[in-house]
């Protein structure tokens, strides 16, 4: 049986399909069409739900594990494959972790042992929750049908542990509701924009509630009612933030997975920020209160990871043993991680899937841990996990990911499914060829490793074989001073596919190239080295000859092919500039930062 809490009721499912979507039993067999259906591929964000888990699900990476003792392959390959070790760095948000996904693309199986709330769950009889509210004073929606989802990523940002702190306004000098005294719609002012920008932005936190109130001060009566709703400039009026610049990112990271094509994202943004300041204006009184329902909800779902799990077609296992009898018991069973590439064979292509493994509960493949100089990570582990991993490791790595796919793709997804779909644009694999990452795979009792870029064989092939599954990757780290550089190209800057990926890793010495290793995805039917370009850099002085030079070898490395996304030029040239642009980011660091100071200060994002 499946088992998990919808709100807080107890639901049990014992005989459901295997691939049904999370959407399709909230609308049919449960009446919630709170949540929406879009695009059915996790695009726009209509379907989004929370998952709240127990918070002390993983560890962060350490150097501290055990080594597996569950494989009978070599002592020399068994040392590599730790085991998942609670230690004293276990992550300790709060008791749950609520999680933004999408539900269309999540199988009602995954839902086990979770709890599971939808934009229904949010209100306490007619009192809104804080998120829905600020939705409503600031008018952040049209006709409606993108609202639920939008409202469910901003719950999931209100419970973040990593929001930069936000205050309402001033309250020595003003009493009134937050969203009373400063909705934008109420006071339709433009005076001092850029001025206030600048204000709010760069100023502490009381020289930003002071701008606020010269502003209404000296508020102009000629201008037009509906002028604010154009401006960019007083989005956060009326709040104090501790880091206003990085509040600004974060909320855009949340609702990044959400589309909405009629409000624009102004008055959402701004509800956001205005949810966020009345959790840090009633911070301590809601703790209390969330402690005790968090409390027992977290008593629940602890309950229910310790009942048995019997599913006649969707399965859960709890170890790498249970794991291997299934694979040999269901040869032909797919094996589903975070399902966002799987799912699309039933929400897109209509195919049905009869029997499912689902793989993120074996505390192996969750394992993150680092000793000498490598990274390993199990197959499962989340694309949100490596984000984290990554950031302060691999250079370029955070950019990177943040434009892989939305919250809700990267909290359900994983390192080992984006590898093991064998897709030619899928973003991952250049970064971990160019860094020479190694895959464990295991069938049976036997464990093998393989370097990753001899993985990939063909469109969509693999060297994985029958019966084998991913169980970890080993990502060596890159040696101090080592250019790391990850680039990613794509119409849109979030939430889209690549048309060319490019990652480059080279140790320098004396001015020349001691080591060089350059991947490409989009280029090729598979993620694929540029072995003619590594050459002409290889033992050469890193100049800008060199450079032109191993521009014109990725011809020889590449005939790319013309599709919607970009044409086979476009990609040959984009990939050749990408490798210029590593030369004068190494060497010419004011360009570089130039360019970067511009965007931020001029571009909108």
């Amino acid at each position: 049986m499946i088992r998990f809490l919808l709100d807080d009721e107890d639901v049990v499912l014992e005989d459901t399909a295997a691939d049904l979507t999370v959407l399709d039993w909230l609308r049919i067999h449960r009446q919630r069409t709170g949540t929406k259906e879009g695009c059915g591929s996790g695009d726009c964000g209509a379907c989004t739900i929370i998952v709240a888990t127990l918070g002390t699900l993983h560890n962060r990476a350490s150097t501290a594990s055990t080594a597996s003792t569950a494989s009978t392959a070599s002592t020399a390959a068994s040392s590599h494959y730790p085991d998942l070790t609670v230690s004293n760095d276990v992550e300790r948000y709060n008791l749950l972790r609520y999680t933004a996904i999408n539900s269309c693309i999540t199988f009602v199986g995954d839902l086990h042992g979770k709890q599971l709330l939808t934009v229904e769950s949010l209100s306490s009889g007619d009192a809104l929750h804080p998120v829905q509210q600020a939705m409503v004073d600031e008018h952040g929606s049209q006709c409606g049908f993108c609202t639920p989802g939008f409202v469910m990523s901003l719950f999931a940002l209100y419970h973040a542990p990593d929001i930069p702190l936000a205050w309402s306004s001033c309250k020595d000098t003003d009493s009134k509701p937050l969203s009373v005294s400063y909705s934008v719609d109420q006071q339709g002012k433009l005076s001092g924009a850029d001025a206030k920008l600048q204000a709010i932005q760069l100023a502490d936190s009381n020289e930003s509630c002071k701008a606020g109130q010269a502003d209404e001060q000296n508020e102009s009566n000629d201008r037009p009612h509906t002028a604010a709703l154009i401006s960019t400039s007083n989005w956060l009026e009326g709040i104090r933030s501790s880091d206003a610049i990085s509040l600004s990112h974060r909320i855009d990271r949340a609702l990044g997975g959400n589309l909405c094509r009629c409000t624009g994202y102004r008055p959402i943004k701004r509800a956001a920020a205005l949810a966020l300041a009345a959790r840090g204006d009633n911070c301590v009184g809601s703790s209390v209160q969330r402690s005790a329902d968090e409390q027992n909800i977290a008593n629940r779902l602890q309950s229910i990871a310790g009942s048995p799990i019997r599913h006649p077609y969707f399965h859960i296992p709890q170890s790498l043993e249970q794991l291997v009898s299934l694979i040999e018991a269901y040869p032909t069973a797919r094996l589903l991680a975070g399902g966002t590439d799987l799912a699309l064979e039933v929400t897109q292509h209509l195919k049905t899937l009869p029997r499912i493994i689902l793989i993120t509960r074996i505390p192996q493949l969750q394992m993150l841990d680092e000793q000498d100089g490598v990274l390993t990570l199990g197959a499962a582990v989340s694309l949100s996990r490596c984000l984290d991993s990554f950031r302060d490791r691999l250079p370029g790595s955070e950019s990177m990911l943040l434009r892989f796919g939305s919250d809700q793709v990267r909290n359900q997804g994983t390192i080992g499914g984006n590898i093991a779909s064998a897709s030619p644009i899928a973003d991952l694999p250049p970064m971990l060829i160019a860094l020479n990452t190694i895959l464990v795979l295991q069938r049976g009792a036997t464990v093998r490793e393989i370097p990753l870029q001899d993985y990939y064989l063909d469109y969509r092939k693999t060297a994985q074989q029958t019966g084998e599954f991913l169980r970890a990757v080993r990502v060596p780290l890159p040696a101090e001073g080592a250019l790391l550089a990850i680039h990613k190209i794509s119409k849109r800057m979030d939430d889209d596919i690549s048309a060319v990926c490019g990652a480059f890793h080279l140790n320098i010495e004396g001015g020349r190239v001691f080591s060089v290793r350059i991947a490409y995805g989009g280029m090729a039917a598979i993620p694929k080295r540029a072995s003619n370009a590594e050459a002409v850099l290889q033992g050469s002085l890193f100049d800008e000859d060199t450079v032109r030079r191993a521009q014109s070898a990725l011809a020889e490395d590449f005939s790319p092919l013309s599709d919607a996304r970009a044409s086979a030029g476009y990609r040959l040239q984009v990939a050749q500039n990408l490798l210029y642009r590593v030369w004068v980011d190494a060497v010419k660091p004011g360009i570089a930062t130039q360019i970067a100071n511009y965007v931020e200060n001029h571009v909108s994002r």
